[in-house]
C-alpha cells in the first residue's frame, strides 16, 4: 500500500474516531513534492476534516539561528502562497521545528 493511500484512510479514520491529528508538510524534500497539485489537493482534504496542518522545517540544514528563522519565514510564505491558509504559530521542538497552523 502507498503512503498516499495509507494516509487517506488514516486521516479519514480518525475523523470518524474523533481524533484530530497534526500532518506537517516538508517543503523542501527528496520524496515527494509537496507542491504539487495532488498533493495540495491532498493537503485541502486533510485540513477540511478538522486535522492541523503544520510546517516541518529541518533546522540542521541551515548554518545558524538566523538563517534558520530567514528559512523558516520563507518557506511559511510559499506555503502560504500555494496552500492558501496561514500558519500563525510554530512549536519548536529540538529536531525539527515545526510550525502549526490552528
Amino acid at each position: 500500500i502507498g503512503i498516499e493511500l495509507m494516509l487517506k484512510y488514516i486521516y479519514r479514520i480518525e475523523k470518524k474516531l474523533g481524533i484530530s491529528s497534526t500532518y506537517t508538510v516538508q517543503l523542501r524534500n527528496n520524496t515527494y513534492n509537496a507542491l504539487s497539485d495532488k498533493n495540495i489537493i491532498l493537503i485541502h482534504e486533510i485540513k477540511q476534516l478538522g486535522h492541523k496542518i503544520g510546517l516541518h522545517i529541518c533546522p540542521l540544514l541551515f548554518r545558524n539561528k538566523d538563517e534558520v528563522i530567514q528559512k523558516i519565514l520563507l518557506e511559511a510564505n510559499t506555503f502560504e502562497k500555494y496552500y492558501g491558509f496561514k500558519i500563525f504559530k510554530y512549536k519548536r521542538i529540538e529536531r525539527p521545528i515545526i510550525l502549526f497552523n490552528g
